[in-house]
Order: structure tokens, then sequence, then C-alpha cells
């Protein structure tokens, strides 16, 4: 990792511990990293909420890969505000996705 790549990883972590204590144990909050195949978890706040933890390549619907439509919209580096989710175990929630992009890292927090 270069400075930056540690800077921007710092703070996305530090930005999404601060949200999770905001709002409460109902509100989870994560960093992707999306340049690794699966988009990996870096680090995750109030995993409760849909049972995942660091490392984890599931996705907020439940699945080990993103769907074609979040694969090309991250791809893309698209953010996505308020995204209405039915997670597997049919539990309806709210999602939102946004992109940190830099010259070797893409990261997304997830909230």
């Amino acid at each position: 990792m270069n400075a930056d790549k540690e800077y921007v990883l710092d703070f996305l972590t530090r930005e999404a511990a601060g949200i999770a204590e905001m709002f409460g144990s109902s509100c989870e909050t994560l960093i992707h990293d999306m340049t690794r195949p699966g988009f990996p978890i870096v680090a995750i706040f109030n995993g409760h909420v849909s049972g995942r933890e660091a490392g984890s390549t599931v996705d907020v619907y439940g699945g080990h890969r993103a769907s074609k439509q979040l694969t090309q919209a991250h791809s893309a580096e698209k953010d996505f505000v308020n995204t209405f989710v039915l997670t597997r175990d049919r539990r309806q929630i709210k999602s939102s996705t946004f992109n940190f992009v830099g010259k070797n890292y893409h990261y997304a927090l997830g909230i």
C-alpha cells in the first residue's frame, strides 16, 4: 500500500465507524476493496445486521457474487443512494454505496 491508499482506507474506516455509531446498532457500515475479486469487505461495523465480517465476499443480497447490475455499476464507479434491497432471508433494507477511486485503489463505502 502506498501512503495515499493507506490514508484513504483509514479515513473511510473512521467514517464508517462514526456513521455506525451515530445511527446505532441497526446501521451496518462497511468498506469493500473493489479491486479484488468478489469485492471483499476490509472493514465492517455492526456486521450482525447482515451476518457478514471482514474478508467476506457475500453481498447485501446474500450471494457470493455481485449481481450483473452491481458489477457493471461498480466498474463504472457509480454510486447507489437509498437503494431498496430484499435480502435472501426476505428482510427489506435500504442500502447506499459510495465509490472512492484513486490511482491504485478503488474502495466502496457501504451503509
